[in-house]
């Protein structure tokens, strides 16, 4: 298991090069959430989440913060396989895609070693 410090420099990283690369979240829309449906019930899911780190792209604010600390039920989500129960406190990938918001931007904005932590956003009009 990693330890803190690990895992925050790896953070650390991945905000270095999320900026240098000028990343932002992944605008979900309706087609995106039933997409993401089918390829759960077909064993092919594969979320196109940028790893943001802690950067924060101008432009965009963090609105809400889907399993932001493993400290209460449905605070994180198993990247393992995502095959684990209702009601702990890791969040299943379906309890997941009930959370997202067509018109919405999301991002990976922490990952442990067996959970991730994603950032929702909203975008500035310009």
């Amino acid at each position: 298991m990693m330890d803190a410090e690990t895992l925050k420099a790896m953070n650390r990283e991945r905000a270095t090069k999320a900026a240098r690369f000028k990343k932002v979240p992944f605008l979900v829309e309706e087609e995106n959430i039933k997409g993401f449906r089918r390829e759960w019930e077909t064993g092919t899911l594969s979320f196109p989440f940028p790893n943001l780190g802690d950067y924060r792209p101008d432009g965009y604010e963090l609105v809400n913060t889907h399993f932001a600390a493993s400290q209460s039920p449905g605070s994180g989500v198993d990247t393992t396989s995502g095959q684990i129960e209702v009601g702990e406190l890791a969040m299943t990938i379906p309890e997941f895609l009930d959370h997202l918001v067509p018109g919405r931007h999301y991002a990976l904005i922490d990952e442990g070693q067996f959970q991730v932590h994603v950032g929702e956003f909203t975008r500035e009009q310009t």
